[in-house]
């Protein structure tokens, strides 16, 4: 009971991101493993991405024996060789993801060759100053980011990309928020794509709000809409 006390709280994000490196190591993956610690992800080489959110949460009331052959089997399921090759197999489980600017400037940083760097309108879609949004293939081991060349591989555009996600991410989120008090409601799924029903014009236009509905996305798993014109909820 003690070892298991100890692994719930001195588990972190860092340590998984460091063990999981190792295990893709050892897999023989040989494209560069960073740590993205702001976004909680393993990026493997300028593109693929292991989100670390859900894992440390499945990982960390482990034993220190069971979490290693964890995250060996994750491991493994990442680099299995069974992506889906073309379009017809792969729309299903595109969905979009919500990336800070911050993020896009990290990926900057660490591209060594500056001809490789993700291009907006190419690689994925400004929404504003501080955001933007990019496409992933949703797994059963791991969320993979997608690009230009993958579009252009699938012969399809990345509109053509973004109105599948969209309707894949409307095809997960039919049960709508979850109203807390009037003029305040949260995001339920916690499947790393809460953030992302910030894009769900159609549900949000559906809550009853008396003023302008205000977002704040504290994480990925969690999106809190705000009645502007509640005062109470706003406090």
């Amino acid at each position: 009971m003690l070892e298991k006390i100890k692994s719930m709280f001195g588990y972190s994000k860092r340590k998984l991101a460091r063990e999981l490196q190792s295990a893709l190591k050892a897999h023989g993956v040989s494209a560069p493993i960073t740590y993205d610690q702001p976004n909680d992800c393993v990026l493997l080489g300028e593109h693929q991405s292991i989100y670390l959110g859900n894992i440390v949460h499945e990982v960390s009331g482990l034993k220190a024996g069971d979490r290693k052959k964890r995250i060996i089997a994750l491991a493994e399921e990442f680099v299995r060789p069974n992506d889906p090759q073309t379009w017809e197999e792969v729309a299903n489980f595109i969905l979009p993801k919500v990336r800070t600017q911050w993020t896009m400037a990290i990926r900057e940083f660490l591209l060594k060759d500056k001809t490789m760097l993700p291009k907006p309108g190419k690689d994925y879609l400004p929404i504003c100053n501080d955001l933007a949004l990019e496409f992933v293939i949703d797994g059963d081991a791991a969320m993979k980011s997608t690009n230009g060349k993958s579009f252009e591989c699938w012969g399809v555009s990345i509109e053509d990309v973004k109105r599948q996600a969209m309707a894949n991410l409307n095809r997960v989120s039919s049960q709508g928020f979850d109203s807390l008090e009037p003029g305040l409601w949260v995001s339920q799924w916690q499947d790393n794509y809460d953030d992302s029903r910030i894009l769900l014009m159609d549900k949000i236009l559906e809550l009853k709000a008396s003023g302008t509905i205000v977002a704040f996305i504290p994480n990925r798993d969690c999106l809190i809409l705000v009645d502007s014109g509640n005062d109470i909820a706003m406090k």
